[in-house]
């Protein structure tokens, strides 16, 4: 599984699991937390003027072309929507 990283700590990768997409966050190497989604539900963030996606200890948030990494409760980084589409 390919990961990008969001800084010293965390990293951030996506794998499919049945018909769903696993995000997970990875903090030095280990699985930190994770949230599984529908490929349509993500297309729909990409595409709409939703800002946010996922509520809980992890969250996908828009701002311009990239996509901030909350996870609980801190923004721990930011992704290009385009790279983040490569994973997918």
């Amino acid at each position: 599984m390919q990961t990008l990283k969001l800084n010293d700590l965390f990293s951030i990768g996506v794998e499919a699991e049945n018909k769903k997409l696993r995000f997970i966050i990875f903090s030095n190497g280990d699985e930190y937390v994770c949230h599984k989604t529908t490929p349509g539900e993500l297309t729909r963030f990409f595409n709409s003027e939703t800002e946010q996606l996922f509520k809980g200890r992890l969250q996908l948030l828009k701002n311009n072309d990239n996509i901030l990494v909350k996870i609980k409760g801190n923004v721990e980084g930011a992704v290009s929507s385009k790279d983040l589409s490569k994973l997918i």
